[in-house]
């Protein structure tokens, strides 16, 4: 077993900007073209046979409004509270100007255009905004050696004994789905679990995993799994009361360098589930039963 870790941080001195983030944030063609049609108004007139009379009703392409496309925006930009988002929408509207000046948009020499626009591209298609924050915090990330683990586990009762923990003990404090999983990394009887690691919250030998959004967590436990083509065959492992929480989704997506994606895991009665995400709903749900014998593949 290793004596120490790789933890992930973001260096204050590489601190990501919005402006990096602007930068990332990748707008096609396409997207430039279903803006201008959810900008254009479409005149319905409707002719009353009995009274000859004419009903006109303007309204917008795609059903969005400028007013609707302004607040679906802004719930985009403010969503990840790392950023300022007042200076987030100021790099965004930069960069929208050079892509549509790119594109020979005469809009883009008009700042209330282009802002609409960018309203509209960020309403119907958020997912380009969030891939361009995931890559900005994914390229400041760094991979570094945590402390060593400590010699010893000092504990004023005793502790029940482990088969595979690293310290040869139940470690103390967890709580009632984490100790569960624990005694199932025990009773492996195939051989797949080499050792496991209860990873302590904010310790000198912790391993944090940065989130997309550019927040860390420490997932519950690190495994060696036989076979597992990690360092160290290594995997990261968070059991989960509440997975579908607003603060515990973006967990979902994390992913180490060095040890792989993290697998969150959700007791379900008896049976442990391991959770996906559902990229329609944009949200964490139950993916299938978890077998220490997939553990190597995940």
């Amino acid at each position: 077993m290793p004596r120490r870790f790789k933890t992930q941080v973001v260096w204050t001195k590489n601190e990501v900007t919005e402006e990096d983030c602007a930068q990332r944030f990748m707008v096609y063609t396409r997207d430039l073209f279903e803006a201008m049609k959810s900008r254009i108004p479409v005149e319905k007139r409707t002719l009353d046979v009995f009274a000859h009379t004419i009903q006109q009703e303007f309204k917008f392409a795609a059903d969005l409004s400028p007013e609707q496309a302004a607040l679906k925006a802004q719930a985009a930009v403010t969503k990840n509270k790392t950023w300022d988002c007042r200076a987030l929408r100021r790099a965004l509207l930069r960069k929208m100007t050079h892509v549509m000046r790119e594109e020979v948009m005469g809009e883009a020499d008009d700042p209330e255009k282009v802002a609409r626009f960018l309203d509209v591209i960020l309403a119907t298609h958020p997912e380009l905004l969030w891939e361009a924050q995931k890559a900005a915090h994914a390229a400041h990330a760094e991979i570094l050696d945590a402390a060593e683990l400590p010699a010893e586990m000092c504990c004023a009762e005793p502790l029940p004994a482990s088969a595979r923990n690293v310290n040869g003990v139940m470690p103390a404090g967890l709580n009632t789905w984490e100790k569960p999983f624990a005694e199932l990394l025990d009773r492996d009887s195939n051989q797949v679990v080499t050792w496991w690691h209860r990873n302590e919250p904010r310790q000198p030998w912790s391993v944090n995993v940065l989130m997309p959004d550019g927040r860390g967590f420490f997932p519950d436990f690190v495994i060696g799994i036989q076979g597992r083509k990690t360092e160290d065959g290594a995997l990261l492992a968070d059991p989960k009361l509440n997975f579908q929480r607003d603060d515990e989704a973006p967990k979902v997506l994390a992913e180490h360098r060095s040890y792989g994606w993290v697998m969150i895991l959700f007791l379900d009665g008896v049976r442990w589930m391991t959770v996906g995400y559902d990229e329609r709903a944009k949200k964490p749900v139950l993916a299938r039963a978890f077998r220490l014998a997939d553990a190597a593949g995940f």
